[in-house]
């Protein structure tokens, strides 16, 4: 009996945490950017604010637990989530 192993990307074994609305306005958003502004403006205003995760005993964490939609400023639950793939 030989079982074939499938290859994952570890995107795909993390847990989904943005509703399809969420990831389809994150979508339509940075589509707006990337065909209204150049290279250069487009980087600057994906990686504003970024900072540096901390580890701690071996766990990544991140001093902002908060999360918010654009929408509402409140990530309200959603009933259907998507696994979004990266493009390459």
């Amino acid at each position: 009996m030989s079982e074939k192993l499938i290859k994952q990307s570890s995107l795909e074994t993390e847990p989904r945490t943005l509703c399809i609305e969420q990831i389809q306005s994150a979508r339509e958003a940075a589509s707006y950017v990337m065909n209204n502004t150049s290279r250069e403006e487009a980087l600057s205003i994906f990686t504003e604010g970024l900072q540096p995760l901390k580890k701690t005993r071996g766990v990544e964490i991140s001093d902002d637990l908060e999360f918010s939609s654009a929408s509402s400023g409140v990530l309200l639950p959603c009933p259907f989530r998507d696994v979004l793939t990266a493009p390459f």
